[in-house]
Formats: structure tokens, sequence, C-alpha cells
């Protein structure tokens, strides 16, 4: 895990792991009825979650081609909110079983009010107003944490952003050894080929690999996404000399395998 270079596309990765690009969702694509009946509405809201989890996924691609920072990320929050909106109208019309009623509404507030608050982090963006972008953001994450934290004591274990153990261990593999391995070849071929852009293409990501440092332990905090879609891993880099770098690690998934989008540096 070597060089991040610093273009939008970094910004915008960073913005999506904190705003939570990667909000819930799971493996499950089988989709589902808005009507939501009792028993069903668990599996109906992790269907659901799932293909907002996929529109938020384009919309951070989408951002990427756009010329700089400021409009690629207008363009992302754009996406985003629009995503999470359609996402919580669907799941709005679920209905849960008696007992679940009230934590259900709840959620859907915390949930609610994160959408909120990414409208004002794109007014806060169309205005250059960095300060307001930042408290917007970070009260999106907020509400949105919470809301994962009462998904997951409904059973809502798609929409609670929580991964399967499958998809946390092959994450993990990637991880490790794209910041242990000293193949360059290798830990370059474990990223997309948007991740190999950002060096110029592959030959320049090997010749920036090349001259990296590997580290000399790996540890992965908060690891957090949609199964069979993407992920967001925070990790912390042991090197010589008792130095440690802790970097968001944004992957995604396709063909069946899980692939390094982008590295940036942790907030």
């Amino acid at each position: 895990m070597g060089p991040v270079p610093r273009r939008a596309a970094a910004a915008i990765a960073t913005l999506a792991a904190a705003a939570g690009i990667a909000a819930c969702g799971s493996g499950d694509d089988s989709g589902g009825s808005s009507s939501g009946a009792d028993g069903d509405y668990v599996a109906e809201a992790d269907a659901i979650c799932v293909e907002g989890a996929r529109e938020a996924v384009d919309a951070y691609v989408v951002s990427l081609d756009e010329a700089g920072q400021e409009a690629a990320t207008i363009a992302y929050v754009t996406g985003l909110r629009d995503a999470r909106t359609k996402e919580l109208e669907t799941l709005e019309q679920l209905t849960p079983p008696a007992e679940d009623e009230e934590s259900f509404d709840e959620y859907l507030n915390l949930r609610r009010s994160s959408v909120d608050s990414l409208g004002g982090a794109l007014d806060a963006a169309e205005d250059e107003d960095i300060e307001a972008f930042q408290s917007a953001e970070s009260a999106a994450e907020q509400d949105r944490e919470e809301a994962d934290r009462l998904g997951a004591e409904l059973g809502l274990g798609a929409c609670a952003n929580e991964l399967s153990a499958d998809s946390e261990n092959e994450i993990s593999e990637v991880v490790e050894a794209s910041a242990t391995s000293s193949d360059a070849e290798l830990v370059c071929g474990l990223g997309t080929s948007r991740f190999t852009d950002q060096f110029g293409g592959l030959d320049g990501c090997v010749e920036a690999q090349a001259d990296s440092p590997t580290a000399e332990s790996v540890e992965i905090g908060d690891l957090r996404g949609v199964d069979e879609v993407n992920a967001v891993a925070e990790v912390e880099l042991g090197r010589r000399g008792d130095q440690v770098d802790t970097f968001d690690v944004n992957l995604t998934y396709g063909d069946g395998e899980w692939k390094i989008e982008t590295i940036t540096p942790a907030s």
C-alpha cells in the first residue's frame, strides 16, 4: 500500500466513507416488493438497501468524471442524496410487526435526518462553504451510524451496514496483501482500473509501488459495507521506527472479487 495520489477521486472517496456510500446492503440481490408484510419486512428492507447502495456507488463513479474537486463533490453529494431519498421513500412503505414499529420508526427518522444533512452538505458545497459542508457531513454520518446501530438491533443486517464473515475475510486478505507485499504488480493488480488510473495507468502504478515501503503490521479497525457491492475499511499500518499511519481503504466488488478503489489518509 504505497503512495496516495492527490486527485479529486481521493477527495471524493474520503467523503464517500464519511457520508456513507456503503451505508447499507447485503449480497441478497433477489429484490422484493415494497408491501413489507410483517415477517418479510427484514428481507425486503435488505433488498431495498442493496439497490440503494448500488445507486450510491454509481453516483460515486459518475462524480469521478467531473473536472475539478468542487464539481466532483457536488456531483457525488447530489447523486448520493437522491439515492438515499429514493431508498428511504421505499423503506417507508414497509410494514414491520407491531413489536418493531416504534424502533423501526425511530430508525427511519434517523435516516431522514441523515438525508436532510446531505441536502445541507450539498447547499454548502455549492456555496463553497467548507466549514458548513464539514458540519453537515458530520451530522449525516452520525445519524447513519446511529441508524445502523438501531437497525442491527432490529435484525436489519443489510440496512445496518454489516458485512458477512466471508466478505470481511476476503477484504482483509486483499488489504493485508496490498500493504505487505513487495510485488508491485501484485499490489496494483489488487486495485480497480480507476485505482491504477490515479497513477497514470498500470505501468505508473507499478513504478510508484516499486519504491514504496511495505508495512510491518496491518490492523483493520472499522469495516463496513455491502456484500458484493462495496466496503470501507479503516486500516492502521505499522512502519519501521514505531510509525503508524491510518488510511481509509475503499473497495468495490466485481467479477467475483474485492478490489481496492481508493486509499486516502484517514481524517
